[in-house]
């Protein structure tokens, strides 16, 4: 793997553990999320 693809795999994880992030606090604000999206476990984004 080069440089590229693991700037490019590390962006990728940024954004998965963002949105994971970005539905916990959803949660947690009572704003509706769907039940297959619920963030349960920390490695469930690819970050993780």
């Amino acid at each position: 793997m080069d440089k590229a693809q693991t700037l490019e795999e590390l962006g990728t994880a940024k954004t998965a553990h963002i949105k994971w992030v970005n539905r916990a606090k959803a949660l947690v604000g009572w704003l509706p999320v769907e039940k297959d999206a619920i963030p349960v476990d920390s490695t469930d984004c690819q970050f993780g």
